[in-house]
């Protein structure tokens, strides 16, 4: 049951582009096309001729359905284990792993 919630939550932070709120111009955000595909892209604000997505290589992007904020990046505090740095010689750098 826990997994079915969790998609539930999920799919609620998908934004319809017809229905709901648009990104501003030139924010990264995950799309959603064709069913499947999820890029991150951005909406271009040079288009004079309706929406236009483009993926972040620049290239057009069609049929975007949905979209949503991409999410914040892990904090590497807890994941990476800290380094102690000593310099004992100006052109040396010893590290040690805790």
């Amino acid at each position: 049951m826990k997994t079915k919630n969790r998609k539930t939550k999920i799919y609620k932070l998908w934004i319809n582009v017809l229905t709901g709120r648009l990104p501003m111009y030139e924010e990264h955000v995950l799309l959603y096309a064709h069913g499947a595909i999820v890029i991150v892209g951005y909406r271009d604000s040079t288009n004079i001729d309706g929406e236009k997505w483009l993926s972040i290589e620049d290239d057009p992007l069609y049929g975007i359905t949905h979209w949503m904020p991409l999410p914040n990046p892990p904090q590497l505090k807890s994941e990476v284990k800290k380094l102690e740095y000593s310099n004992p010689m100006p052109d040396t750098i010893n590290i040690k792993w805790k």
